[in-house]
């Protein structure tokens, strides 16, 4: 794959000196993306020279262009079918590819001129601003993409992600990351998931499945592997996700997100939507919910009895049944039967459920 490749080896050699600087070839039909690629590694610190800027009236071209070909520490080539058209262009790229300070960016989808082919390039069409300017700066070395991997063959241990979302064409980079196992790599995964529901509305009800499968899957455990409960806080991966889904935006009649049985131990849900969602029998213990949205939310026999910032007009809202636990300062809907904690809780806490005591036992 040639498409976010480095051409010349090590990312350390960019930028050398103080004077070095990008020229930016390109023909005149692609000058609005000269202008937008100069612009960005620019504001990235980097010094870009393009034509329409920095050669004045009066100049000559040729020998400005060659001065520039000749002092250029990179020489950015921004190929399209009108680029390889044009004389110009022709012997811009000839002289950098000689001095091995050619960096090409493909503008559309076009097959560059045999000697080219064994240049490594990165692809901006058919991506959002954000990704593109990601993939300009990788082009110049001046961001690094994620040197990381997943075990390639058969693993009995790791039942997660599931073999079908990683054979999705365009999920594989994202699933592939959260199956790391390195936080950093699955947060990365999180954050492209993100990138992949904003730019392609169709795909956020399998982006809302993937992250909600993934909260589960790495929250389930959280309480045999640590056995101190008051210690017990989700991982930060986890938060991220969380994160993810309740900033997506709302789409008419589409869940959010099903987190049944998780644990969000310590978990900061606060200001997030969670409309929609179902979040039967997940544990809210020590979790922040000021201001969650949880309209028409199912929380079918979840404990919140020991979260924090929950306020009557946020319950009122949701959907619960006689196993959903409650703060002390949270009034039961009407609407809502009877608390009745299951058996394993009257085994578990039998003093809180004996004589006397109501805990949140609300009629």
């Amino acid at each position: 794959m040639r498409d976010g490749r480095y051409p010349y080896g090590s990312y350390t050699r960019l930028m050398a000196s103080g004077d070095s600087f990008v020229f930016v070839s390109y023909t005149a039909a692609d000058e609005a993306w000269a202008k937008w690629v100069a612009t960005i590694l620019e504001e990235a610190g980097l010094t870009a020279r393009i034509q329409v800027w920095d050669s004045t009236p009066g100049t000559n071209f040729i020998q400005w262009m060659n001065t520039q070909l000749a002092e250029a520490r990179w020489t950015v080539a921004l190929y399209s079918k009108a680029y390889f058209e044009s004389q110009w262009c022709t012997a811009e790229w000839t002289a950098s590819l000689a001095r091995q300070t050619l960096l090409p960016i493909r503008l559309e989808r076009v097959e560059p001129p045999a000697t080219l082919q064994v240049i490594t390039w990165v692809d901006l069409f058919n991506l959002d601003e954000r990704l593109a300017k990601e993939k300009v700066l990788h082009a110049v070395g001046m961001q690094v993409m994620p040197r990381l991997a997943t075990f390639p063959g058969k693993s009995t241990a790791q039942s997660w992600p599931p073999s079908e979302w990683v054979s999705r064409e365009d999920f594989t980079e994202a699933i592939k990351l959260l199956g790391s196992g390195q936080r950093h790599a699955r947060i990365g995964g999180i954050r492209l998931l993100t990138r992949i529901a904003e730019s392609q509305p169709s795909e956020q009800i399998a982006v809302i499945e993937i992250l909600s499968s993934f909260i589960v899957e790495h929250t389930r455990a959280l309480k045999d592997e640590r056995p101190d409960p008051p210690l017990i806080v989700i991982e930060t991966d986890v938060q991220v996700a969380l994160n993810a889904l309740g900033n997506l935006p709302d789409r008419p009649s589409l869940s959010r997100a099903n987190l049944q049985g998780a644990r969000l131990f310590g978990a900061d849900l606060s200001g997030l939507n969670f409309s929609y969602s179902d979040l039967s029998d997940v544990d809210f213990t020590r979790a922040h919910l000021n201001f969650t949205d949880l309209i028409d939310t199912e929380l079918a026999g979840a404990n919140l009895a020991e979260s924090f910032g929950l306020e009557n007009e946020q319950i009122g809202a949701a959907l619960g049944d006689s196993g959903t636990r409650l703060p002390q300062q949270v009034e039961r809907p009407e609407s809502w039967p009877p608390y009745r904690p299951s058996f394993h809780l009257w085994e578990e806490f039998p003093d809180e459920f004996s004589g006397t005591s109501n805990y949140d036992l609300k009629p």
